[in-house]
């Protein structure tokens, strides 16, 4: 999100010059538990799409899916804790406590949690920037 790059979504640039009504439009039309969680999303590890869906898995281990797309959910996350680093996952990063070198892009995994997001090898710099920054402790 702080990281200016081409996933087909908008850069944190172009989602800086949206008006609040451009916002209040796009959120309207997201699905009603979707606008709800886009409040909170402390407990989010990732954002997974899945065509005309995105999946959301939390701390707890569960994942719940709704009508949405990526693109649209980006524009209400914070880009100083979530990273869009691959064309189908936004992570938390903030909640992630590692990452390993996959060939062609970053596993990252988040504690004794199962699931696991990923980051392109386009953007893994940019990743290990962020995570660096918000987890010094760990360099």
């Amino acid at each position: 999100m702080n990281n200016e790059h081409t996933t087909g979504r908008m850069s944190a640039a172009e989602i800086a010059l949206l008006t609040q009504a451009e916002k209040d439009f796009i959120l309207i039309n997201l699905d009603p538990k979707m606008q709800i969680l886009l409040k909170d999303t402390s407990e989010v590890l990732f954002f997974m799409g899945d065509d005309d869906y995105v999946k959301v898995y939390f701390v707890n281990g569960k994942c719940k899916q709704y009508p949405a797309c990526l693109k649209d959910v980006i524009i209400f996350l914070d880009p100083e804790i979530f990273y869009d680093g691959h064309k189908s996952y936004i992570t938390n990063v903030k909640l992630a406590t590692g990452s390993q070198s996959r060939g062609g892009w970053r596993k990252v995994f988040f504690g004794d949690a199962v699931e696991t997001s990923r980051i392109s090898k386009f953007f893994k710099a940019g990743f290990k920037a962020q995570f660096n920054k918000l987890h010094p402790e760990r360099k």
